[in-house]
């Protein structure tokens, strides 16, 4: 989820309260933005290029493929990244525990075997949704559907199927795959949910930022071990325990955590 911060249509930031939030913005960028740190996310959105030339743009799925899909991941309440399925050879999947892929129509010979060899292991979860694997780069065939995920193609609502080393979700509709099922799979993956409501966290090897549009006491949790917390607009510090820290939210309110050990 991205914000640009400019002045549309004029008068955006002509409040002291508003032009006090992008000078403190602007100072914590010069301090965090040049550190290259590694992102803590254990989810990922994985876009296939191959797939998306076979989808007429004018097909109403078009929108829920991957832009739905995004957003309702940016409700999940913890991080994740996106990924070309052509990198995932390069990619260090080593901490990720659940794959998202809404749009992996072809599957050839070869993506296939890229696919069991990097990500189909290690106890993954891997979601897919609606046709996956429909066809192999010469022929359409929905009985593909169930021989990747073990369930039939269209099977209605969300299906869970152990696979040996890894398991499968499968959504027969983009309806299906809301922000509920997609926190179910996760959590059963074993991810570290930051927040319970349903909302938007960034978080790397030292920082971590939650979105709240309706505020109040919240219980943060982070996925590793540390001493406390400090919010960077506020400079307050707060206590961790057990890898959890409560905060409490404006309405609405974005906070900044960097973590201390």
């Amino acid at each position: 989820t991205s914000l640009w911060c400019f002045d549309m249509w004029g008068g955006v930031f002509k409040t002291p309260e508003t032009l006090k939030v992008v000078e403190q913005s602007k100072r914590l960028w010069d301090q965090h933005a040049a550190t290259q740190r590694m992102t803590r996310a254990e989810v990922a959105l994985v876009v296939d290029p191959q797939s998306a030339r076979l989808v007429n743009d004018q097909n109403p799925l078009v929108a829920q493929i991957y832009q739905g899909t995004r957003n309702k991941l940016n409700r999940l309440g913890a991080p994740f990244e996106v990924f070309s399925f052509n990198d995932l050879s390069r990619v260090d999947l080593g901490q990720f525990k659940m794959l998202v892929f809404p749009g992996l129509f072809e599957l050839t010979p070869e993506k296939a075997d890229l696919l069991k060899r990097h990500v189909l292991k290690y106890g993954r979860t891997a979601v897919f949704v609606y046709a996956p694997g429909l066809s192999d780069g010469k022929n359409l065939d929905p009985a593909r559907v169930k021989e990747l995920t073990g369930t039939a193609f269209k099977t209605a609502g969300i299906s869970a199927v152990n696979q040996p080393g890894w398991t499968s979700v499968y959504a027969g509709s983009y309806e299906a795959l809301t922000t509920q099922a997609l926190r179910k799979a996760a959590v059963e993956a074993g991810v570290t949910i930051y927040c319970e409501d349903a909302v938007p966290v960034f978080a790397n090897e030292r920082l971590v930022a939650v979105h709240m549009a309706q505020g109040g006491e919240k219980t943060i949790t982070l996925p590793c071990e540390c001493r406390q917390v400090k919010e960077l607009y506020t400079g307050k510090m707060f206590p961790v325990t057990a890898r959890q820290f409560t905060y409490t939210f404006k309405s609405p309110d974005t906070a900044i955590f960097e973590l201390s050990w």
